[in-house]
This record gives C-alpha cells, structure tokens and sequence, in this order.
C-alpha cells in the first residue's frame, strides 16, 4: 500500500513537471519573445492582443522638472540672450549681481536701469527671476551674522534690493563660511526667509555639495551649513553637484559623475523635502594640462575633440578627450540628460545650471 502511495505521488509529480516545462515555461518564453517583438516593432503590433491602450490622462504621473540657471555677470548679455530664446523651457534665472559687504550693506554689480530692464523683460516674457548673492570673505560673514545690529541691517538691505526690483526671491550663495558659525548662519537664513516671506517673496540657497562619507566633515563651510535647519526655512535648496574633481586638483577626472551625484541626492532626501530639492549641474568643463587646470565651455572643445582622443566615459557618464597627454573632462546635451534622468528618477523640484554662456545648444532641444 505504501509503496503504491508513493508511486502515485511522484507520478502525478512528474505529470505535473513535464506539464511545467513543456507548456509553462514555452508560454513563459513565447510571452517575453512577443513583449521584445512588441518593443522592437510597436508601429506593427498596436492592433494586436499585445498591446497595452495608455491609461487615462488621471492615472498617469504629472512631473516636469522645474529648470533654473544662473548667469554670471561677467558674461550677462549673452546668458540673458540665452535665456529669452529659451524661455519655454527654462523657468527661472539667477543672475550674480550683488554681494555682501563686512558692514551689512550690498555692493551692486550692475547699473539700477539695466538691472530694471532684465528684470521687466523676463517678467514680459513670464519668467522668474531671483538674483543671487555672494560672499567674498568668511570673516566678514561671521561678524555681520554674529552681530545683532550688522545682521537685522544686512536682511532689511536684502529685502529692500527684493522690493526695489520686484525680483521675485533672491538667492544665497554664501560659500565661505566659518565652522563654528553653524548656528548663527542658520539662524540668518530663518530670520531673512521670515522677512521674505513676509513680502510674498522666495528664499532659494546655494548649498556645497556633501554625503554621509566622513570626508565632507573636513569643510568648514560645510560644517556651518546645517542641511536640516536650512532646508527647513528656504523655498529651494540647491545643491551644487559639481566640482568632484576641479580646477585645484592635479589629477584630471569627472567633474559630475552620476554616481556621486546620486548619493548626494539619496542623502538630502534624508534631511530635506523633496520638493525642495534642486540639483545644480555643470555646463562646463576642465582641461588639464601642462601648467595648470583652465575652465572650459562647450564651444571650446571642438579644437580639442578633432585634434585629440574623444570618448564618452561610461562610468561617470562625461565627455572625456586626451590630447597629447593632456585631458579634458566636459558637458554637453548627453550628459546634461543623463543627469536630468536621475533628478526625474528621484522626484524632486528640478535642476539648475551653472551656468547660461557658451554650453551645448542641443541642451534646449
């Protein structure tokens, strides 16, 4: 009895195997042939069984990257250009026009009429403008956001700029900061997003670019740019994810591998807001070569690229060109999409680059 028992057992079992591996797996294969076949001839298959109808408009993801980009004044005729012819695709501009005085006070960078004129222009054709401050100096920071009296001046001097203008926010960009002023720079930047706000007016911040590597804790700038306290008092915290390798490195490299720029964003979405979150990326490049390191555009490279090796680094998903055992490293619209990708993938408000003059046209396409 028992021996027949287990006979019947493993012949059902092995009726049921032959069955799974005959008529199973072939459906299985038979399925993952047409699904590639559906791929590779979609125009000739949409009227077979195969084909999936597009959801309804509700049911599908509603995302678009907001774009920005900053413009340098030193190039500010042509970035503007730039962006006029472009305004359908890029939604806001910060050009560098003032930065900050040990006294509180800001020193202007262009003429009031001209900066009036962009400023009309770019609200006639509906965009957004938020000019960006610098700061030369981390000691001259630390005494005006240390000093009660130097600090309420320096945000009234902000805001009035603001309002003077009709810019619509402004943004800060304030890189050289002293580590243990942590504390009294966040508190500057949550007392000047009050004040803004106050006045219907956005606070973006240029931040350094960090990880959760033990490296970053090295930089003083970085110490006092408290992401949490930060990103919880700005409208926009961008993030600067360029300069991995840069024009003080004797070693040529990537300036932007997606790599480290996606651990950058897996760690600001532990401390920020998603939607707060914009990546900044390069429109630039680096040539390295005997002598020294040198910025370079895109429209520089084209001597470069006929004249030397070009290649398209995989791994770090950059231009790559040696020329005579010097090395450039740049951006163009593949890359620039390649990063656009990855800020898509993780959900977050947009990107802005640095910078509007001389990049990739094919970007705007």
């Amino acid at each position: 009895m028992k021996i027949g028992y287990r006979l019947v057992i493993i012949t059902t079992l092995l009726i049921f195997i032959s069955y799974f591996f005959l008529f199973e797996i072939g459906k299985k294969e038979n399925i993952i042939e047409r699904a590639q076949n559906y791929i590779l001839t979609s125009t000739e298959t949409k009227n077979n069984e195969f084909f999936v109808p597009k959801p309804e408009e509700d049911t599908l993801k509603q995302y678009t990257l907001k774009t920005s980009a900053w413009i340098p004044y030193w190039d500010e005729e042509r970035g503007f250009k730039i962006f006029y012819d472009n305004i359908d695709k890029i939604d806001s501009v910060s050009p560098v026009w003032f930065y900050a005085n040990s006294g509180g006070t800001l020193t202007q960078r262009k003429s009031t009429s001209s900066i009036k004129n962009y400023v009309d222009r770019v609200h006639d054709l509906g965009g957004e403008i938020i000019p960006t401050i610098t700061n030369p100096s981390a000691k001259e920071l630390s005494d005006i956001i240390n000093t009660p009296s130097l600090l309420d001046l320096h945000i009234a001097n902000i805001v009035k700029k603001t309002e003077e203008f009709n810019f619509d926010g402004i943004d800060i960009d304030y890189e050289n900061i002293i580590g243990r002023d942590k504390d009294a720079f966040s508190n500057f930047i949550s007392k000047l997003s009050n004040s803004l706000n106050g006045k219907n007016k956005l606070l973006t911040i240029a931040v350094l670019p960090k990880t959760d590597n033990f490296i970053y804790q090295f930089s003083e700038s970085r110490q006092a740019q408290d992401w949490v306290a930060i990103g919880n008092n700005v409208d926009e915290f961008r993030i600067m994810g360029y300069d991995w390798t840069h024009n003080s490195t004797t070693e040529h490299g990537p300036i932007s591998p997606v790599n480290w720029l996606e651990e950058i964003i897996e760690y600001a979405l532990v401390n920020i807001p998603k939607e707060k979150i914009v990546l900044g990326l390069p429109l630039y490049g680096y040539y390295w070569k005997p002598g020294g390191v040198s910025a370079l555009t895109w429209e520089q490279t084209g001597t470069l690229k006929t004249s030397g090796y070009y290649e398209w680094d995989e791994l770090s998903k950059e231009n790559h060109i040696i020329l005579n055992g010097s090395h450039a490293w740049y951006h163009d619209a593949r890359s620039v999409e390649e990063r656009k990708l990855l800020a898509e993938k993780y959900d977050i408000k947009g990107v802005v680059f640095w910078r509007l003059g001389g990049e990739d046209p094919e970007i705007w396409k």
